[in-house]
């Protein structure tokens, strides 16, 4: 293929302006990097001011870099040409504009953390807890806003299948220990304890005399006197052999009666024992009917109305124990140590809405293992009480609660106990005090 020679030169101009352009942008990014390590490194020195300068716009970036080409010499000179012998006049804002450039020089500068030898004052406390201890005296310790919780919620399920006869209770109510809160259909079940206590009845009526024991006893009497009239005609040659014979079989007879009457009297005590145990499992089945509150509270809500249908184990009302209520609160660590609150009696008090004060009496019986920042949580069980049938502490609410508190003193004593002696010391002691166990203590503790 032929090429024409005149279209060479216009060629190599082009190819000379291409390399212009790129040497130029080549240039241009390599300032915007050194500038923007140059102004990292200088804002890590100086503290940054509120805001950084305004950079030109990219349209005016633009131009300028549309004026490179045409202020430069030659082609030849510019293929030759580093990035270091630019004109040094150029402004270095308008030289960033490459979008990473950009980014770059947008991006807020973060001061550089210099490593202090000096440590940072410790945070009293976990972020997310507030220590509301108060240490009142040695022996007692107060803490303030302190939840009330709930120890109970459950759902009380009936026992027996079949409809439910009755419900006692309504949303909202007051319950007492093992008060009745609904009953299923027991009427089959009354009907099996009217009958079990006939039957122990009859059976209790076998045991209650001894008669037939007594009979037994009687008709062998009568049989062994027999016996003893036929022997001694029998001794006199006047009666037969063959009487005798049938008044000792007669006497046995009776013999074996008592032992008969006996053992009859025994099953019948048995009888008696078993109809008893069937008398009370068939009271049970008869309570399984009926829905007994385990502790005192305050019924949540109705789950299942009367008439409707229910199986062994289904929900029929939701309750809240509230006659025992939690107290929970964060102590500080670094005054109160945790064995000096364990199992220690607590005074929760509450203040009413006219101001008036309510105390309440309780136990901590829990104590945190883990200590967070420099507190751990405690929890007291509370005695609850009501006052015209309303409860006067509900969960929700924040009390104050006053702990006495364990004697530190165990921690102090050993705290007094002297250190070890040097060797000047020891050979001073066994001098002027001899083997003198008091009076060498005391020398310890006066040369500490």
């Amino acid at each position: 293929m032929k090429i024409s020679t005149n279209c060479r030169p216009q060629t190599t101009v082009i190819w000379k302006k291409i390399g212009i352009i790129l040497a130029s942008s080549a240039c241009t990014i390599h300032l915007s990097a050194i500038h923007v390590i140059d102004v990292n490194a200088q804002e890590s020195r100086r503290q940054l001011p509120p805001s950084l300068p305004t950079l030109s716009s990219p349209s005016s970036s633009r131009s300028t870099l549309g004026d490179l080409p045409s202020q430069l010499p030659g082609a030849p000179a510019t293929q030759d040409r580093s990035p270091a012998t630019l004109p040094a006049s150029l402004p270095t804002t308008s030289i960033l504009t490459s979008p990473t450039a950009q980014s770059l020089e947008n991006t807020p500068t973060q001061p550089t953390i210099q490593p202090s030898d000096t440590q940072m004052p410790r945070p009293s406390g976990n972020l997310n807890r507030t220590i509301n201890s108060q240490l009142v005296s040695t022996n007692r310790a107060k803490l303030a806003y302190c939840p009330v919780k709930i120890i109970e919620k459950i759902q009380l399920p009936a026992s027996e299948i079949g409809p439910l006869a009755e419900v006692l209770v309504r949303d909202g109510q007051t319950i007492s220990k093992g008060m009745v809160i609904a009953k299923v259909d027991d009427r089959q079940a009354i009907t099996e304890l009217n009958l079990s206590e006939s039957r122990l009845a009859t059976s209790a009526l076998k045991v209650d005399t001894d008669i037939a024991i007594r009979y037994a006893q009687a008709g062998y009497d009568a049989a062994y006197k027999t016996y003893e009239r036929e022997l001694s005609l029998y001794k006199k040659n006047v009666g037969t052999a063959a009487k005798l014979d049938e008044a000792r079989l007669q006497a046995q007879q009776a013999l074996l009666q008592i032992e008969k009457a006996k053992h009859d009297y025994s099953v019948d005590q048995k009888a008696v024992r078993i109809e008893e145990i069937q008398v009370q499992k068939a009271k049970e089945t008869l309570q399984r009917h009926s829905t007994i509150a385990p502790w005192g509270g305050i019924v949540n809500q109705v789950l299942t109305h009367q008439g409707e249908w229910v199986n062994a184990g289904d929900p029929i009302v939701e309750i809240i124990q509230m006659d025992r209520l939690w107290v929970e609160g964060d102590i500080d660590a670094r005054q109160i140590n945790p064995f000096q609150v364990t199992n220690r009696p607590v005074e929760v008090i509450l203040t009413l809405a006219q101001g008036e004060k309510v105390k309440f009496q309780g136990k901590v019986v829990y104590v945190e293992l883990e200590v967070t920042g420099d507190s751990y949580k405690i929890r007291a069980e509370v005695q609850n009480r009501t006052h015209m049938d309303h409860w006067l502490l509900i969960p929700g609410m924040d009390v104050e609660m006053e702990i006495d508190l364990m004697p530190n003193g165990g921690v102090e004593r050993l705290s007094n106990q002297p250190g070890p002696l040097n060797h000047q010391q020891s050979s001073l002691l066994r001098r002027d005090f001899g083997t003198d166990t008091n009076l060498r203590t005391m020398a310890r503790l006066a040369m500490k």
